[in-house]
């Protein structure tokens, strides 16, 4: 079955870090550290990581990352050389390291509803490191074709409704290193909230996570839920929420609310992913649509139905007069048989030798989620952390496990001009990642390192989407309704019409259904 994927970056405030999330200060032994391959661990509060980040940790108090997402599989991500565990729904395994490069845990065939995950790390001394680096969760498609991203800037005040003081800064590097734009923000205990229309089965709410941010709630339908924004590291575009498994049929209603004064909460865009069938274009109102459009859609109903009334009325009448015409024409025959008996015993007669064809041009497309590119060139980074001394190399390996979330749309509208950031430094147009993003494998060269067997990793689930063949065109064109009426006059006496001259013989087909 098809799948739509999903990633999550380790430096999203969606996850939840035990005993911490960014411990820069305090060593890996103590819990999670985030790290980024070209600029290393942290030098000074707020400053943004450079190349792909992960979250590592030494500690052997259990430190963990936990989530929960919508549907059938989940694929986590990143490096050791220690044992660990996965938790899902309740159920333990156990793992030592991979085989893999860098899938650490997969699976698949859940059923398609609400999972909870908890990945934690069991080191059996400091000398051992865990590096988590992303997960990527999957869910069945709903209508054969991939969800479309609509992304909403947050200076799009026709869809987005802020309540409580906000300021709209800019910034060098925000919401990335290519693009300044403005953000919203606000200390204060503010709101902006959002209507979705019918048609969407996902959303995601993007923003800044930094030092001076601290706890926001995120309201879905009415369902409230908290997360911590608060990072030493200045992470520009951060997934701060996002839910999958939309109704489609109804409308939603989300918010984003600071819920701790003095404290920094930042917006940057929200996205809404909608499928083709039932999605309700957005409107100066929101994605619902507006009364004068639901007015608009009723009136073009009855408007159908009275034409097709009137369609009806009209064949019929047509219908009716054949059939008087071909009692006429039968007691003329039977009068004029003698007169007109053909020559030799030959007969004239009419066929059709083809029947109608509906008009289709209906061509199938194909979304496929895409594998990472190969990795930058091999460098080597020396950590500077009072804990165990941390060295990674970054090897010449092509990662190809498991799925890309952003390659599975099928497509993006943007309304803004602000673009996101991907995993090596390059942008792509409406907050997606481009599809030859590059990740560079983390591995620990100074400790043992797992053996690395690209045969044994899986293959990349493939989101194909296949568009439905239109159907047959429905209602007749004036000009096929007067050559309805010029067959009929051909059935009632064709020997008439071949002598008329007409422009096509009796033996003639009728021309192909024009759409």
């Amino acid at each position: 079955m098809s799948s739509w994927n999903f990633t999550i970056d380790d430096t999203s405030p969606f996850l939840t870090y035990i005993p911490y999330a960014d411990g820069s200060n305090s060593g890996l032994t103590n819990g999670w550290v985030p790290w980024y391959d070209t600029s290393g661990f942290l030098t000074k509060n707020g400053n943004a990581g450079v190349g792909a980040s992960y979250h590592i940790t030494s500690s052997q108090n259990n430190a963990s990352v936990a989530f929960e997402f919508y549907g059938n599989a989940v694929y986590l991500y990143g490096t050791t050389n220690a044992s660990y565990s996965v938790i899902i729904d309740g159920s333990t395994s156990q793992h030592t390291p991979p085989s893999s490069p860098d899938l650490l845990f997969q699976k698949t065939g859940l059923d398609t509803k609400t999972h909870s995950v908890t990945l934690s790390a069991t080191p059996n001394d400091p000398a051992q490191q865990f590096a988590f680096d992303r997960a990527v969760i999957s869910a069945p498609l709903t209508d054969k074709n991939a969800p479309k991203e609509s992304f909403y800037d947050n200076l799009d005040t026709a869809h987005i409704n802020y309540s409580g003081t906000w300021t709209t800064p800019t910034a060098a590097g925000i919401p990335n290193t290519s693009v300044t734009h403005p953000w919203h923000t606000t200390k204060e205990t503010a709101s902006a909230t959002m209507e979705i229309g019918k048609g969407a089965v996902g959303v995601s709410l993007w923003g800044m996570a930094n030092w001076g941010n601290w706890v926001y709630q995120v309201s879905l339908d009415g369902t409230n839920n908290s997360y911590n924004g608060s990072t030493f590291f200045q992470v520009p575009d951060a997934l701060l929420f996002h839910q999958g498994g939309l109704d489609p049929t109804v409308n939603h209603n989300i918010s984003i609310k600071n819920v701790s004064p003095g404290m920094n909460l930042a917006l940057n865009s929200i996205r809404v992913f909608t499928v083709d069938e039932g999605a309700v274009p957005p409107s100066s109102s929101g994605f619902i649509a507006s009364p004068s459009s639901s007015a608009a859609a009723s009136t073009s109903k009855s408007s159908s139905v009275n034409a097709g009334a009137v369609a009806g009325g009209v064949i019929g009448a047509l219908v009716l007069l054949a059939g008087l015409a071909l009692i006429w024409w039968c007691l003329r025959r039977r009068r004029r048989r003698a007169a007109d008996a053909p020559e030799n015993g030959k007969t004239e007669g009419y066929f059709y030798n083809d029947q109608l064809q509906p008009y289709s041009d209906g061509e199938p497309s194909f979304v496929s989620a895409g594998n990472e590119g190969a990795p930058l060139s091999t460098t080597t980074e020396n950590g500077t952390m009072a804990s165990p001394s941390f060295t990674t190399s970054l090897t010449g390996l092509t990662s190809t496990a498991g799925p890309r979330s952003e390659a599975a749309l099928s497509s993006s509208s943007a309304t803004a001009t602000a673009t996101g950031t991907d995993r090596s430094g390059t942008h792509g147009a409406g907050g997606g990642f481009g599809g030859s993003e590059k990740r560079r494998q983390l591995v620990m060269a100074s400790l043992p390192s797992p053996t690395q067997s690209a045969a044994e990793l899986p293959a990349s689930p493939t989101t194909t989407a296949t568009a439905p063949t239109p159907g047959a065109p429905v209602g007749l064109a004036p000009t096929d309704v007067d050559r309805l009426v010029e067959l009929i006059a051909q059935r009632i006496d064709p020997r008439q019409n071949i002598n008329a001259g007409n422009r096509e013989s009796a033996g003639a087909p009728p021309p192909e259904y024009r759409g």
